[in-house]
């Protein structure tokens, strides 16, 4: 299980858009966006779950904006001093953990997740998915963005994740990272139909974890010496390779829309 303390604190100092380009991606923005499946008039309750920064939140606040769509954005994470912020800029943001949220039954018409629910256990991660199922009305849709594991690198990518908290004191955490079709099986297992999916590839250069406040440069050079040295399947999988000082990974990055069954 998540220590929910020591996530909130190591949250609260990632600078998010430092990092890997991935956060900042437009085109991964407007696919969460039409898989939202938005129309007009709305209005839309729309909750960026396990937010940071609140930069899913916002984004698909501007989209909507340009589309004429009427909206109210709520969010919810551990990081304390981020919803602070969220806090001061006038919006709904409250400090919950998503095995505990804090929204009516039935209240809200969007629920967005992007890279938190692959830092807990594959029984927390169930659980997670009938939170959302639950916090939804008809004919609401939930929007994952998350990381997938390549079959051929599965068991690789379960200590990926283990070895990557040790440098970003998140020691003790268990992640699960998934295969595509088990994110659909537990999503199906948790009342939520599959609807569509939108596949991305985030190109990382361990360097931006260090930009990004994630780890230290002594455990960037510990991680290098570990992702450098993955089975071989691993490496083809995932593109593991040094270019010059640089190691650079290509994990690969999937959009599911799921709608209440």
């Amino acid at each position: 299980m998540a220590d929910d303390r020591k996530t909130g604190q190591h949250y609260d100092k990632v600078a998010f858009t430092s990092g890997p380009k991935i956060y900042s991606s437009a085109s991964l923005y407007d696919d969460m966006y039409t898989l939202g499946e938005f129309a007009p008039p709305g209005p839309f309750e729309v909750l960026d779950a396990m937010c940071g920064a609140g930069l899913v939140g916002k984004e698909m606040g501007k989209r909507l904006d340009a589309a004429g769509i009427a909206y109210t954005l709520h969010f919810v994470d551990l990081a304390e001093k981020k919803i602070g912020a969220l806090k001061q800029e006038g919006h709904d943001a409250r400090v919950a953990s998503v095995l505990e949220l804090p929204y009516n039954s039935g209240g809200l018409d969007r629920v967005y997740a992007r890279f938190g629910v692959k830092n807990y256990p594959r029984g927390s991660q169930l659980e997670i998915f009938r939170k959302f199922r639950d916090v939804l009305r008809a004919p609401g849709i939930f929007v994952l963005t998350d990381m997938e594991a390549p079959e051929e690198a599965y068991d690789f990518m379960q200590l990926e994740r283990r070895t990557k908290n040790r440098f970003t004191g998140l020691e003790g955490n268990e992640p699960h990272m998934p295969t595509l079709q088990d994110w659909y099986a537990m999503l199906n297992e948790c009342g939520l139909a599959h609807r569509q999916t939108k596949h991305h590839v985030s190109y990382v250069t361990t360097s931006d974890w260090v930009k990004s406040n994630q780890m230290t440069p002594e455990g960037l050079a510990e991680m290098n010496v570990f992702l450098l040295d993955a089975p071989e399947s691993a490496r083809r999988a995932l593109n593991i390779r040094q270019e010059g000082s640089d190691v650079k990974i290509n994990y690969s990055v999937v959009v599911i829309s799921a709608g209440i069954q």
